[in-house]
């Protein structure tokens, strides 16, 4: 497989998992929040799990498929979108150091 075939199908599972982070994270929100469920309603822990597993597939499943695809030369690239993935998550969720 030539190396421009491996950089598209990176880029297509990155931004699918772009989608899949945004989904399941706005899902997390909307859990946190309460909405659509009765007033004084805890959050369902098996929800969040789900909702969190989800988001953090969206970003290790791309990531593993580069890692994997790439040539050694590239995989810098990496460690680079899951920082700048782990920034913005901890942005979203309001984590501050």
């Amino acid at each position: 497989m030539s190396l421009a075939a491996r950089i598209a199908i990176v880029v297509v599972m990155a931004a699918a998992g772009v989608f899949a982070v945004f989904g399941f994270g706005l899902s997390l929100l909307f859990e946190v929040e309460g909405f659509g469920v009765p007033q004084d309603t805890a959050p369902r822990t098996g929800y969040l799990l789900g909702y969190g597993a989800g988001a953090l597939l969206g970003v290790v499943v791309p990531a593993v498929a580069a890692w994997l695809l790439l040539p050694r030369g590239r995989r810098w690239l990496v460690g680079v979108a899951v920082v700048l993935a782990a920034a913005v998550v901890a942005a979203l969720l309001g984590i501050t150091a």
